[in-house]
Parts: structure tokens; sequence; C-alpha cells
């Protein structure tokens, strides 16, 4: 992966020579627009509203509009101003726990690889494995400066871009159920229900069935055939139920697909100890005759 930032981490009077990486990749499937007819891309041109021709890159500036079709310019420069430095380090402002940070700041994930200073990425790696903490700081990638999370990953630092306290929409902004309209009974039953689809996060195991469904469309069509794709709609029942009755009904088919999936797996257990030991036996009876 490219570097999308080079610079230090600097933490007290420690500094950490490091570049960072995208750790996620864009994996959808994109399209280009076509003319109907002709099945040729399109070309998208800058017209001028007042002349309505296309206009060239080098007579286009940016502008802030302050009020309707008002607007002040914005250079190039200023933007470089604004960001106020060019700093390649990310100073670590201090520790938090990552506990305390709303998921909702977290904008964007990079690995951060060491550039010589071996020894003070794992200090500082494994300090902070040690005690829960993430540091905080800025940084500016590009003519951005954005606020920053540095945290331990496994063997690994990661760069977290976050967004700033004014970019967060408030939790006061919506209305949310009250906690008293909650029946004890319902309770319980909701918490033994969590308990048995409780299970390991793992990924794998979850599949961009768009993506995927796209892509048969899209090869199908290649081939010059109809694909027919599975539709499956979610029951919506309208119907106002008793939430009681729907948890104890949720409950049962909770526990009858546990109990399918245990029969399942003990089934194929045995049917390959079964194999196991008639091929263990079929073996033997080779080795008895050829002796």
């Amino acid at each position: 992966m490219a570097k999308v930032w080079k610079g230090l981490i600097s933490f007290g009077l420690v500094n950490i020579p490091v570049s960072a990486h995208p750790a996620v990749r864009d994996d959808a499937l994109h399209f280009r627009l076509l003319e109907k007819e002709t099945l040729l891309p399109i070309k998208n041109q800058r017209i001028s509203r007042k002349t309505g021709k296309p206009l060239a890159w080098d007579s286009i500036i940016k502008g802030y509009e302050f009020e309707k079709d008002q607007f002040v310019t914005i250079s190039d420069d200023d933007i470089r101003r604004a960001a106020q430095s060019k700093s390649e380090t990310f100073e670590i402002e201090g520790f938090v726990h990552i506990a305390e940070i709303d998921p909702r700041f977290f904008e964007k994930s990079y690995f951060l690889t060491s550039e010589g200073g071996e020894k003070a990425y794992a200090l500082l790696r494994d300090a902070m494995i040690e005690t829960g903490m993430v540091g905080i700081g800025q940084v500016t990638m590009g003519t951005r400066q954005r606020l920053a999370a540095v945290r331990p990953y496994n063997e690994s630092l990661m760069l977290e871009t976050m967004r700033f306290q004014d970019e967060i929409i408030p939790r006061g902004d919506f209305e949310f159920p009250k906690s008293e309209k909650t029946k004890p009974q319902e309770l319980a039953i909701a918490k033994q229900l969590i308990a048995q689809l409780a299970t390991e996060f793992a990924p794998s195991t979850y599949i961009n069935s768009y993506k995927a469904n796209l892509e048969k469309i899209i090869q199908s069509k290649l081939r010059g055939k109809k694909v027919s794709l599975k539709t499956s709609e979610p029951s919506r029942d309208q119907k106002v139920v008793d939430l009681m009755e729907r948890l104890k009904a949720s409950l049962d088919k909770s526990s009858a697909r546990n109990i399918r999936d245990t029969y399942a797996a003990k089934t194929s257990s045995k049917e390959l100890e079964t194999k196991g030991k008639a091929a263990k036996k079929k073996s033997s009876t080779r080795k008895k005759k050829s002796s």
C-alpha cells in the first residue's frame, strides 16, 4: 500500500519515524455513466453559467457562498495558510483510555510502519497495551489538520483520524424511549435471548450479498445468460403484538436452532469417527492379507 503520510510520532522527548498506509480498502463496484444509444462513456464538463461554454481548469477558482449567489474567493494559498503547519510531526498531547472515546469520533484507519526507530516503536506500542491507553494529538495530512489517535493493534501501531467535536451530532437532538417503560419480565427474557445468540465476532461469516449479486448479474450478462437471484424479504408484521409473546417465541426459536446445530455437530463428529474406524479396520485387513 502506498504511503499517505510520513513523519514522526513524538511523545515526551522520544521521536519515532513512521509512515502511514491505508488499513481499509474500497471494495465497492464502480460504474461509468454511458450514453444509452452508443454505450460510450459521457464526459463531464465545467460550463460557464454566463456564456454556456466549457471552462478550462486555469479559469476556475474556489469560492465560499455566504449568501445566495454571493461568494468570497478562497485561493490555494489561503488553504495552505489555514492549515497553519506543514510539520511532519504528530505530537501526542495526552493519553486516554480508548473506552472513553465515543466510536463516532473515529474516521479512518492507517497502519503505521517503522522507518528506523524499531525499539522506540515497540516501546510505545507495548506501553499502551499494558496501560490500555491511546495517544491523542493533531496531524496535518495534505492540507487538512486532523484530530487523530495512535493506538496499538497486536504487533502494530495504528493511526486513527478522528472527527472534531463540532462534527458530532448531539444525542439531545433526538428523542429515545425511556428505560422505565421496560418491564422486568421482558428484560429477563431479552437477556436470555442475547445470551443464547452470543458469539465471537467473525467478520468472514458476513457476506456482502449486494456486491455478490451484482457480480453474478455482470458475469451472466457477459455470457449472454440470465441469472436468477434468491430474494429473501424480511417478514414485516404491521400488527401490534404482545412484546412478551414475541420475545418468548424468539427464545424458543433460538433454543431449537441451538439444539439442531448441536445435533448436527455431534452427528458429523460421529460420522467422522465411524469413517475413521472403518478406514483403520480396512487397513488392518489389508496388512493381514499381505502378511
